[in-house]
């Protein structure tokens, strides 16, 4: 098979893209956003594969590109779907926080009363004392 180059130049531009994203993806967070350069680095390298059985070239780099694409996606997808995962968790956490504080709150409410009548009543108690004495 012969090496054309326009199918390896279109390969390797995908190539770059796919290590890109690649390597942006295993980046915790951010990772998501390399998906952005995943997508497109796939549809290139797809673009370059097609390219290759047209001009009847070497497809080895075509298919290096797209793999490294796909993982890149994948990473990405992980990325995604893991931060979501950890984004409910917190939510749920939260809620269940919320509600004990709140049901603290209501008890505090129930309990102040109880405070700040105790003081009075010893000013009564102590009035009382003075009066017998």
């Amino acid at each position: 098979m012969k090496d054309s180059g326009v199918v390896t130049f279109v390969s390797v531009v995908g190539m770059i893209f796919g290590i890109l994203g690649l390597i942006g993806s295993i980046v915790p967070v951010f990772g998501i956003i390399f998906i952005y350069v995943s997508v497109p680095a796939i549809a290139i390298s797809i673009v370059s594969l097609g390219l290759a059985y047209y001009k009847k070239s070497s497809k080895t780099m075509p298919v290096v590109a797209i793999a490294i694409s796909f993982v890149a996606i994948l990473l990405s997808v992980f990325q995604y779907s893991a931060l979501k995962s950890v984004g409910e968790k917190t939510k749920y956490e939260t809620n269940i926080l919320l509600n004990n504080m709140s049901k603290e709150k209501k008890n505090d409410n129930e309990l102040t009363p109880a405070i700040v009548y105790s003081p009075s009543k010893k000013l009564l108690n102590n009035k009382d004392n003075s009066a017998e004495q």
